[in-house]
């Protein structure tokens, strides 16, 4: 294929595409270096058996739109069919359009160093502008080329130009000749340089301070830059004002991006402080020895406001984690247990009361206290001797009491605070604490009340309802009181917008359904101390929510739970499923009549022997609970999912009939399954009960007997079962004759 120059008005460009070069000494380039179907300067030649060639990218989708098509491959020139679609690369071509290429280069480098050298034209201005740009992105090293022949000082003293198209394209040549290169940064230290780029901020249009922020952005990664940037009188102020603009989001962005850089820098750290930007500072308290200095030996004031400081840095987890790691416990266990005889008495309550809330706030991080020593001793804070402390402190001081009344306080932090503090004190003093809820409506219907109002989930409402579902759920008194404040009511109603989507999802969503369906169950624990409570679960439709609730893929914590209420619930069953009544007699035809109707209607369940449905009497057959307790029996469910399908078949039930619907969704395998797989003494002792019943069924007796595993683990329940478990595990064996019926071997003497 014959190769000859284009014409000079032929279009060429220093970026090989189609824009038009208006400056003359450029090569052309020769028709052989355009692919014939792209029209494009060719990166990657090939060619095909026709002889021709094509850019690969280009050839290789045509022949993909040809095959997709179902049509023959031809070659794109001279249109007739290939019998091969194999290319090969032209490596003699792409050789000569690379030295056309590198020769071009060098004369658009020559002749842009001389438009900027010599206050060329504008017009010649902006193509040695792009030229650069487009030079810059081909090669890295050609930033540096570009710094030693002096053109990033020429480019940024050009940011004085009177053309508002020409600054815009030096801050953009700039941004990319500093981009990765801290040489090309250093240039741009000296001088008032970055002064005039701060400039735009306020005098130039939006699309120049939308570039000089960009800019700016590069520098403020550099340590020098970065303190250079931050000398300049008011520039903090600016940048957190743009920041702050909503109406632009994307130079809001970067500007936010440049003060977070410039944080990195100390020397800067009070100037963003001064604007509200106290991020740095904390991060420089968490990873120095500041605060626990200030702490030890700073005097009243000095304590009061690094403890201070100390709650609300440690309100973030991972600042939180940061301060232990920094060993801050120490002190702030001292200022709760201890404040010098110095101290003014109203000073050591505000320091125990910070201290206080320091602390919940450094445990709600989530770290292994096990293994963290709050004093010489070598004690922890889970030692028995710290709990005893602060159980000590709590009940002396009436802090309980201040807790709980913190509650109620206007500002949100403080709330929070007291509401993790009394999470960590449950399983020490629960009842304490229910008792002064029960005997403070006020408090418990404030409780009620946060979570009752939201469309958004906060830390507040994960924290009251984590509260509320950690309360002992055998209290009645708590129970009975949260019924009249219609608080269950409310909780299932926000389970119900939770599922749905009416409430927004967010990182909080799961520990508050967890919490709220924990709460929910207190009712079921508390069905036979009170009849209102089975009316309550009656109105609640409870057995349909738990049931419902096991099929979402939820979290464990929220299967075990609603598996728990299902078999609190499923054993009253049994007691309020009703025989059906029968028809009074009536004459001939009305009377058949209604007997047929009354035995559709009136049909009993298999299993409960009477009238049962999902509200009324909770039956796990009419909720069709039993497939989704056998879905969800993973490691950590198993145990209360068991419990539920149990209750199936306790004295009281037609438990044959349970056991032979078990059988056909495969929970009887499941059951054996359990006991083999002997997790746990509670979980064997559970399975041992279910599997004797189980096998009181001859058919079932016999398909146990031909599985050995089975009877080995009812032999290791035999011999090493805790409690009722061995004499449990004894029947089942005789049921498949793995024992001896010893009165069919010996006979006594009459």
């Amino acid at each position: 294929m014959a190769e000859y120059p284009e014409d000079e008005s032929s279009s060429t460009s220093f970026g090989y595409s189609n824009q038009q070069d208006n400056i003359s000494g450029l090569r052309p380039p020769y028709k052989a270096f355009r692919c014939p179907i792209s029209r494009e300067i060719m990166q990657d030649p090939v060619f095909i058996e026709s002889g021709y060639t094509f850019e690969r990218g280009a050839l290789v989708k045509r022949f993909e739109v040809f095959t997709k098509r179902g049509r023959q491959q031809v070659c794109p020139i001279t249109l007739k069919e290939l019998s091969s679609t194999s290319i090969i690369p032209n490596i003699a071509l792409r050789s000569a359009i690379e030295e056309w290429k590198e020769t071009n280069d060098a004369i658009g480098l020559e002749k842009a160093v001389v438009h900027l050298t010599n206050d060329g034209a504008d017009s010649d201005v902006l193509w040695s502008m792009e030229f650069i740009v487009q030079f810059c992105k081909k090669n890295i090293y050609n930033k540096t080329l570009l710094r030693k022949k002096g053109v990033v000082t020429v480019i940024a003293d050009m940011l004085r130009s009177t053309n508002e198209m020409v600054r815009l394209r030096v801050l953009e040549a700039l941004r990319i000749l500093v981009e990765e290169n801290d040489e090309n940064k250093d240039v741009l230290a000296e001088g008032d340089i970055v002064r005039t780029i701060i400039k735009f901020l306020t005098q130039g249009t939006f699309q120049e301070k939308d570039l000089a922020v960009s800019l700016l952005y590069e520098l403020s990664k550099a340590n020098i830059l970065s303190e250079r940037i931050g000398c300049v009188d008011g520039l903090m102020i600016i940048l957190a004002g743009i920041a702050s603009d909503t109406e632009s989001n994307s130079i809001a962005e970067k500007a936010d991006q440049v003060l977070k850089n410039l944080g990195k820098c100390e020397s800067n750290i009070m100037q963003l402080a001064e604007v509200g930007r106290i991020e740095s500072l904390f991060d420089m308290l968490l990873h120095g020895p500041t605060l626990v200095k200030m702490l030890n030996e700073g005097d009243n004031v000095a304590q009061e406001l690094s403890l201070t400081a100390l709650c609300q840095i440690s309100s973030n987890e991972e600042s939180a984690k940061m301060l232990i790691e920094d060993k801050i416990l120490s002190p702030v266990i001292n200022y709760l247990f201890v404040v010098g005889p110095n101290h003014l008495a109203s000073h050591r309550m505000k320091m125990k009361e910070l201290a206080a809330i320091c602390l919940s706030n450094l445990v709600s991080s989530g770290v292994d206290f096990t293994a963290i020593p709050i004093n010489d001793k070598c004690n922890t804070l889970v030692s028995e001797n710290t709990v005893e402390d602060l159980l000590h402190f709590v009940s002396n001081t009436g802090a309980l009491t201040t807790l709980i009344q913190l509650i109620e306080a206007p500002r949100i932090e403080i709330r929070v605070a007291s509401l993790k503090l009394l999470q960590n004190l449950l399983g020490h003093m629960d009842q304490e604490l229910a008792k002064i809820l029960c005997q403070n409506s006020g408090q418990l219907g404030s409780l009620v009340q946060v979570i009752s109002e939201t469309s958004l989930l906060t830390e507040e409402h994960v924290a009251t309802i984590g509260l509320l579902g950690g309360l002992s759920r055998s209290d009645s008194s708590l129970t009975t009181q949260l019924a009249e404040f219609g608080a269950f009511e409310i909780f299932a109603s926000q389970v119900a917008r939770i599922r749905q989507g009416d409430i927004s999802s967010n990182r909080y969503t799961s520990p508050a359904l967890e919490g709220l369906v924990k709460i929910l169950t207190r009712i079921t624990f508390m069905l036979q101390e009170n009849q209102k409570n089975i009316q309550l679960a009656i109105s609640l439709n409870l057995a349909s929510l738990f049931t419902d609730l096991l099929g979402i893929n939820g979290s464990d914590e929220v299967l075990v739970n609603s598996a728990t209420a299902l078999a609190n619930l499923s054993t009253e069953s049994k007691n309020l499923s009703k025989l059906p009544q029968q028809p009074a007699h009536k004459p001939n035809l009305i009377n058949r009549l209604s007997r047929k109707q009354a035995s559709v209607v009136t049909k009993p369940c298999p299993v409960h022997r009477g009238q049962c449905s999902a509200k009324d009497t909770f039956c796990l057959i009419e909720c069709k609970a039993m497939e989704k307790l056998i879905q969800c029996c993973n490691k950590n469910v198993v145990e209360a999912a068991l419990g539920a399908l149990c209750t199936l078949l306790e004295d009281g039930t037609d438990s044959d009939e349970a056991i032979w619907q078990l059988y056909e969704l495969g929970g009887i395998e499941l059951i054996f399954d359990v006991l083999i797989q002997d997790e746990t003494k509670a979980l064997q002792r559970r399975a041992v009960w279910a599997v004797e019943r189980i096998l009181r069924i001859e058919d079932m007796a016999k398909q146990a007997a031909g599985h050995a595993s089975v009877g080995i683990a009812l032999g290791r329940a035999f011999q090493l079962g805790d409690s009722s478990t061995p004499e449990v595990a004894r029947k089942a064996l005789e049921h498949i004759k793995r024992l001896p019926v010893f009165s069919d071997i010996y006979h006594t003497t009459k």
